[in-house]
């Protein structure tokens, strides 16, 4: 039956590309010949602070999402997502008023149930959560288009290195220091009230890019109301989020919980995902 394995592949989109990443670092997508330093006395701290000054705290959230994957399969669906903050992320597709699906992500694994075809997966990404730095706080802020330092840091203009790009009015944002095994920068416009347009990541093989755009005041500040995520190392995957943020509900006090598969599930393993995928 195609549609559960097109749930199934929609709500482990995340998983795949946490569970795609290598740590052999080779290069770094954040530098190139088109750029220069810009001093942090000057444009450095201004373009970063106003950046910051947009950001809010927040606890938790609930709010409608459409999910639109064209690598490595053609699905769109719509979800509602939970998260409390450097907690988890959990994702609760229906149809028809029942839920058939559901994604559980957090700082140790990724769980993806398939309701309808009683399967599921179970993966550890400690491994990998271990070798980038990354934790789930980063994956948040990377999903509502918000600047971050790795593992969760408080972060502060002057953590960064600002340097020009080719493009007028665009500054580019590197955070310093640099992990060991990641590179990441962020694209931001030179406005008065500073956008942030462009995610990039590089961690040897594996690269990434986000892309952000339709930014609204939120109760944690500026979200990016739609978010672009590609990588072509060391598989190609692209998919698109974009958020109901006028229907969101901010720091409510919810608290969500991993439930595993009661009996007559089957596990099967990533590996088997995409060979599902493969086959869409």
């Amino acid at each position: 039956m195609r549609i559960k394995h097109i749930l199934l592949a929609a709500i482990t989109i995340a998983a795949v590309t946490l569970t795609s990443c290598h740590s052999s670092k080779q290069g770094s997508v954040v530098k190139n010949n088109h750029t220069q330093a810009v001093s942090r006395s000057t444009e450095a701290p201004s373009a970063a602070s106003a950046l910051l000054d947009t950001r809010q705290e927040w606890t938790d959230v609930q709010l409608p999402v459409s999910i639109k994957l064209s690598q490595p399969a053609s699905v769109s669906l719509n979800a509602t997502a939970y998260m409390r903050r450097g907690e988890y992320i959990k994702f609760s597709v229906r149809m028809l008023g029942f839920e058939v699906a559901t994604a559980w992500i957090d700082t140790d694994s990724v769980h993806a149930i398939d309701k309808v075809g009683k399967r599921y997966v179970s993966e550890s990404i400690s491994r990998v959560t271990t070798e980038l730095g990354l934790d789930i706080a980063d994956v948040q802020e990377i999903l509502f288009g918000r600047v971050f330092r790795v593992a969760g840091a408080e972060v502060a203009a002057s953590d960064f290195k600002v340097e020009a790009t080719e493009y007028e009015n665009m500054l580019l944002l590197r955070p310093d220091p640099q992990p060991e095994i990641l590179e990441y920068g962020f694209v931001v416009s030179a406005d008065e009230t500073p956008l942030l347009n462009y995610l990039l990541v590089d961690a040897g093989r594996f690269n990434a890019v986000a892309q952000y755009s339709g930014q609204e005041s939120t109760a944690a500040g500026m979200v990016a109301r739609r978010v672009s995520v590609s990588s072509t190392e060391p598989r190609k995957i692209a998919a698109d989020l974009t958020w109901n943020l006028g229907s969101a509900k901010w720091n409510r006090g919810d608290r969500q919980k991993w439930q595993a598969p009661g009996k007559g599930y089957t596990k099967i393993s990533l590996s088997s995902l995409l060979a599902i995928l493969k086959k869409l």
